[in-house]
């Protein structure tokens, strides 16, 4: 991954990186791509597919309706808010 990339994905993250980091960032993205690139050369077409190594299932609890409590908490620690929102900058023009 060259440096050009890695700016473009910090700019669009809101992240500010300097020079040493996004260097050291170029190098290091660069070999994780290269890393998956070499499991290419791997047949892997007769492998049955996996949700989890481990085969865990049901972990999570059942998705049921309760109520949160925390508004008046959350929105008490927000900067900014209009009414029962929180007010977030504008993004997009």
């Amino acid at each position: 991954m060259d440096r050009n990339t890695v700016d473009w994905v910090a700019r669009l993250a809101r992240l500010k990186i300097d020079e040493r980091t996004g260097a050291r960032l170029a190098a290091q993205l660069s070999a994780i791509l290269e890393y998956f690139r070499s499991l290419e050369q791997f047949d892997t077409a007769t492998i049955e597919p996996a949700a989890h190594p481990a085969g865990l299932s049901g972990r999570a609890r059942p998705d049921e309706e309760a109520p949160s409590g925390a508004a008046a908490a959350v929105l008490a620690n927000v900067p900014r808010r209009r009414d029962d929102f929180i007010q977030v900058p504008r993004i997009i023009e």
